[in-house]
């Protein structure tokens, strides 16, 4: 018997053969949870030396296992008792998973784990030092826990929300710290969550209307992708027609220029006069370049990146209108 577990079973069959009250398991959780680079028996030994100093002899614990020629204690291998979660307290605390949940994580999860625990004052530290505390102190040794958090370091260095510090005086540049984006995310997790989703998912970033008329076209192949495009941008000008209080015969540049004018509903008449033209007429040409062609002749579109990208286009020409219907506070 030479494991942790098997020792701190040694111990505890100790402590009863002894006569010894009861050790708390709540000390010795509390003394464990402050000392996050000692080994789980050896935690187990310092608790006990320092609740009985008297009635434990210096041998009685070793380092190992048990020793019974020394003590005069014989335990029986086959009896086993309940195995201690020691670590249980701090995974409560910081809001950890269990073990086996947090093996199946994927490293985005991972990484929206791990920068919570990352200092966010731009102070340096050393990713592999945190991961290795937090094993330590939520779930003891685990080298698969290991893989699974560095997958999540790696994570976040890649998409920029880590990095290096470089120390003249020392000439390393093992140092690491979150960047001024990571400090943001690692403060509003729902911002972390968005931008992960963002990154992975590019169709995530389309207006609902798109989403309803645009994409299932888009998703049946490139035959039909001259139709989604054209259905996206319809979109905008229905949407722009309606929250301008327009007709139904306005159609086009001339729906666009009426909105966004000078007397246009939709125009910011308190803005600088020269953005509010270039929005004008980023609407004027979008409606050209994109709504009409698919309208007025056969065109052939077989790169999905390209209509995914005027997609999104469209989708933020609608966020430009809702805005300007109900204007955000600061």
């Amino acid at each position: 018997m030479r494991s942790n577990q098997a020792s701190l079973f040694v111990a505890l069959a100790l402590s009863e053969a002894k006569n010894m009250p009861p050790l708390s398991l709540k000390y010795f959780a509390s003394h464990a949870m402050t000392s996050a680079r000692v080994s789980m028996l050896n935690s187990f030994r310092m608790a006990l030396n320092t609740r009985y100093p008297k009635r434990l002899g210096p041998r009685r614990i070793i380092a190992g296992s048990l020793d019974h020629r020394r003590t005069g204690v014989r335990v029986a291998a086959t009896k086993r008792l309940p195995v201690v979660d020691y670590c249980r307290p701090f995974r409560e605390q910081h809001g950890l998973p269990e073990k086996e949940t947090l093996l199946s994580y994927s490293p985005e999860e991972a990484a929206q784990l791990l920068i919570r625990f990352f200092p966010k004052d731009r102070a340096s530290f050393v990713p592999a030092d945190t991961v290795r505390q937090l094993i330590d102190n939520g779930y003891g040794r685990s080298e698969d826990l290991d893989r699974v958090l560095m997958e999540g370091v790696a994570y976040l260095d890649r998409y920029g929300l880590l990095v290096g510090e470089f120390r003249a005086y020392s000439g390393s540049a093992m140092g690491r710290m979150l960047s001024r984006q990571g400090i943001e995310f690692a403060k509003a997790d729902a911002k972390l969550t968005e931008f992960f989703t963002n990154i992975k998912d590019p169709r995530s970033l389309l207006h609902p209307d798109v989403v309803a008329h645009a994409l299932p076209l888009f998703e049946r192949g490139p035959q039909h992708f001259d139709s989604a495009v054209s259905a996206a941008f319809k979109c905008v000008e229905m949407t722009v027609r309606n929250a301008a209080g327009l007709p139904s015969s306005e159609v086009g540049w001339d729906l666009m220029n009426k909105a966004f004018g000078p007397t246009g509903k939709l125009r910011i008449k308190d803005a600088v006069a020269s953005e509010e033209d270039g929005i004008q007429r980023l609407f004027v040409g979008a409606v050209q370049a994109f709504r009409n062609p698919p309208a007025h002749r056969e065109v052939e579109w077989r790169d999905s990146a390209s209509v995914l990208r005027r997609l999104i286009f469209a989708s933020e020409l609608l966020h430009i209108v809702e805005e300007r219907i109900q204007p955000t506070t600061s």
